[in-house]
């Protein structure tokens, strides 16, 4: 239906339309709507359709068109028009707009052209297009029922297109006739607003028309509230005819007359008491005047009758009744109180009054107790007597309500029923909850709490007891549109509770706290989605400007150390980039303080003031004097200590006492030499003398190479002679130098080739280091004075060796070498 350029155009005459929005559901018993001042809505000019609203149920629609008097009690009225529009008002408005085709539909707020089907309501008369109540009718009837848009009247039946009066169906439009009117006459039932007259059978005789038929003017002889007067009268005449005389009507007791003047209204209810005496004659009481309490003169009160009997002695002990009391059993008695033995003729002879105690014999009373088992109760053991029995001291075993707990108790103690504090934990008839009544014995366990649980709207409650199975389908329906979010899309009502908003594809309207534009739909959750826009923020610790982090992600990281500086002003947090605060508690880092004696770091845990006097545990190296012998002690080893101590004594004598920090000692000469270090020590100084081999090595010992390098000597055996050659003459260098090493850079290679030349380097006792980035990447060998060595045989040679070629003589071979080395190096 169109929504744009008529709903602006009729913006004004919708205000002054009475539009009913309320959430009810179409088969709800009753609405009541506000009466609106239609006065006042007669004197504008523009407009269109005036809303009846009722001010009483109107789920009885009258198919005739009549509706009913204005004075009707509210029990009985079906609705109430407004004295602006009465009689002709609302007719005559009607048949000019449809005149005039200025109708508008009240539910597309169109106008109803006189060649469109439309549909009238029969309650408050309103025009509309059947197109447009067909859809109405479809989308809101329930059960066969359904509800008129204006005045929420129910409905019965699929609307269709008929005349007014209701005699013609689909009729046809002419110039002449009201539109959409059969042109006979109306025939309608005529109004009538005394509703103490009912007998009106005249009809309507005006043309079929809109809106609401005239009231009846037929003169009929009608009488006065009291029946003495009668006089001539308009049949629908709405005001009372009384008299001057006093009504004298006889009251509902039909005793009393009313004693008011004429009135056209039933009579009041009798005010008189009518007195009522009990049968004891202990209380009285009134009671209103009606035809059934003036039948009546007497009454029970309900308590003990209390009169005296015919012996003079005893009480009538029955409730209040009817007649005299029942004469005295005491003087009846034949047999003693137990009943065992009749008495005498003696007995009964002297015994004259009621007052005399019956006589008894010997034996056992013997009667019944009420304690004991059911099946087996206890008798009473005293000797026969007058009076109740009293219980007995035995003990019975009782048993609880439930059945679940028995227990022995004296008879004479039981004054209650037995119960017991067992919780009945049975499910009960909804079959969600479980009886804890305690000591339960009921049969069905039937629950009465309210179910409350959420409907299928998700915003109701369901208000039934408690029951099994799914809740209901929730009823409520509004006859609202529903709009998205922006407005755009909406869906026509009446809408079902718990409807979601119709989807919207259009940009998302809402404003965005960071200022991007709405990547995402019209919605209706109140939170948008995240936004994903790409910017750059500063992580937690500001080290970097990260780039390309989605708008709603607010906390960054990069990765790196914290570094902020820990409460202990010495050490810096050590974690990740993180957020504020580092740490709160107390500082749990090693101690990087030097100790005043060896310069270690302290390494206990963060503390204030000086570092604890404790032993140090850090591992030093120690050799002999001549480097030979080496091994790995603690520093409080007393002989380390000692060995410090000296040399910082020396230290300070060769400053002149002016020392400003402990000297550092990367080895600790502490061993003795053994016979080993003399015979390494005599082979080097012949090997310098001769100019030979690494001194250090003995000839039978053969290198042993990794499976690495003999493979790859296998593959690449003249790369493996060129990189021993280097090293070789590299060693040879630094033997002969005055420096203390010496460097080779071999050319830019492969991994695999870089390879081989670490692990020949550490044959030759050399340190090898790669430099730059691949492909540029290559490696630098270092040879040590002092701690580099020749190897006695290359891998190549090793390779040949385990492959069965002949041995050769060490020496020659490297005497050849040495001599090879020596030549170019001239």
């Amino acid at each position: 239906m169109p929504r744009t350029s008529s709903r602006k155009r009729n913006s004004r005459r919708i205000d002054s339309t009475v539009r009913v929005t309320s959430n009810l559901s179409p088969n709800a018993p009753e609405f009541i709507p506000i009466a609106n001042d239609e006065t006042t809505s007669n004197q504008r000019g523009n407009i269109v359709i005036q809303s009846m609203t009722f001010c009483a149920s109107s789920s009885t629609s009258n198919s005739s068109g009549n509706n009913s008097n204005s004075n009707h009690e509210a029990s009985t009225k079906v609705s109430s028009i407004p004295d602006a529009l009465k009689n002709k008002g609302q007719r005559d408005l009607l048949i000019n707009l449809l005149n005039e085709c200025r109708v508008d539909c009240v539910i597309c707020y169109e106008r109803a052209k006189n060649v469109e089907q439309i549909w009238n309501c029969r309650n408050c008369y309103q025009i509309m297009h059947l197109k447009c109540i067909i859809v109405w009718f479809i989308k809101s009837h329930r059960n066969a029922v359904w509800r008129c848009p204006a005045c929420q009247s129910e409905m019965t039946g699929k609307p269709k297109y008929v005349c007014f009066c209701g005699t013609l169906p689909n009729p046809y439009h002419n110039n002449v006739d009201i539109p959409h009117s059969c042109g006979q006459v109306c025939g309608l039932q005529r109004k009538n607003s005394n509703l103490n007259y009912n007998d009106c059978h005249h009809k309507c005789t005006l043309l079929c028309h809109p809106g609401p038929c005239p009231q009846c003017v037929v003169q009929v002889l009608r009488s006065c509230g009291c029946g003495k007067k009668r006089v001539y009268a308009q049949c629908g005449q709405s005001t009372q005819i009384v008299c001057d005389n006093v009504c004298l009507k006889k009251l509902n007791c039909q005793i009393h007359e009313c004693e008011k003047i004429c009135h056209a209204d039933s009579c009041e209810p009798c005010n008189k008491g009518c007195p009522q005496m009990c049968y004891c004659g202990k209380s009285e009481r009134q009671v209103p005047c009606t035809l059934e309490n003036a039948m009546v003169m007497y009454y029970s009160c309900g308590n003990l009758c209390e009169k005296k009997l015919s012996c003079e002695n005893h009480l009538c002990q029955k409730m209040c009744h009817v007649g005299q009391c029942d004469p005295c059993i005491a003087l009846s008695v034949n047999r003693c109180p137990c009943g065992k033995r009749p008495l005498t003729e003696d007995e009964l002879g002297t015994r004259t009054l009621c007052t005399q105690p019956i006589p008894t014999c010997d034996l056992p009373c013997g009667k019944p107790l009420e304690c004991g088992p059911p099946e087996n109760p206890h008798l009473c053991e005293q000797k026969c007597h007058e009076g109740p029995c009293v219980r007995c001291e035995l003990k019975t075993k009782y048993v609880c309500k439930c059945g679940s707990r028995s227990k022995e108790i004296k008879c004479n103690s039981v004054t209650s029923e037995l119960t017991c504090k067992k919780k009945c934990n049975k499910m009960m008839s909804c079959g969600k909850h479980r009886c804890m009544t305690m000591c339960c014995n009921a049969q069905e366990h039937i629950c009465t709490r309210t179910c409350n649980g959420l409907l299928n709207c998700r915003i109701h409650r369901c208000d039934r007891v408690c029951h099994t199975g799914s809740c209901a389908t929730c009823y409520e329906a509004s006859f609202e549109e529903l709009y998205c979010r922006c407005g755009n899309s909406f869906i026509s009502p009446p809408i079902r509770c718990g409807t979601r908003p119709p989807l919207c594809t259009l940009p998302c309207s809402r404003e965005h706290e960071c200022g991007h534009p709405a990547t995402h739909i019209c919605h209706d959750e109140e939170e948008c989605p995240p936004c994903i826009a790409l910017t750059e923020k500063l992580c937690f610790g500001g080290h970097e400007l990260r780039f390309a982090i989605p708008c709603h992600i607010k906390n960054v990281s990069c990765g790196m150390p914290c570094g902020i500086p820990l409460p202990c002003k010495r050490h810096t947090c050590t974690k990740p980039c993180h957020a504020p605060p580092c740490n709160t508690g107390p500082c749990r880092l090693p101690c990087n303080l030097p100790k005043s004696d060896c310069s270690h770091p302290c390494s206990k845990p963060c503390h204030d003031g000086s570092c604890p006097s404790i032993a140090c545990k850090i591992m030093v190296s120690v050799s002999c004097i001549c480097g030979n012998l080496t091994e790995a002690r603690i520093c409080s080893d007393p002989k380390v200590v000692e060995y410090r101590l000296q040399v910082k004594t020396q230290s300070m004598s060769f400053l002149d006492n002016i020392v400003d920090s402990s000297p550092i000692i990367k080895s600790y000469k502490i061993l003795e030499c053994t016979t080993e270090c003399a015979k390494l020590e005599r082979n080097r100084r012949i090997a310098l003398a001769l100019q030979i081999r690494n001194p250090d090595l003995s000839p039978n010992v053969t290198p042993r190479y990794s499976d690495f390098m003999k493979e790859f000597a296998k593959k690449d055996a003249p790369f493996c002679s060129y990189v021993h050659e280097k090293l070789a003459e590299l060693v040879t260098n630094a033997k002969q130098s005055k420096q203390n090493s010496r460097s080779h850079s071999f050319e830019v290679m492969k991994y695999e080739k870089r390879k081989l030349i670490h692990e020949y380097s550490e044959h030759f006792g050399c340190e090898s280091v790669a430099y730059d980035a691949e492909p540029n990447r290559n490696v630098v060998a270092t040879a040590l004075k002092e701690k580099s060595w020749l190897p006695n045989y290359s891998v190549v040679e090793v390779v040949q060796r385990e492959s069965g070629c002949p041995r050769v003589n060490p020496f020659a071979s490297i005497q050849k070498r040495n001599t090879v080395i020596l030549n170019k190096k001239l």
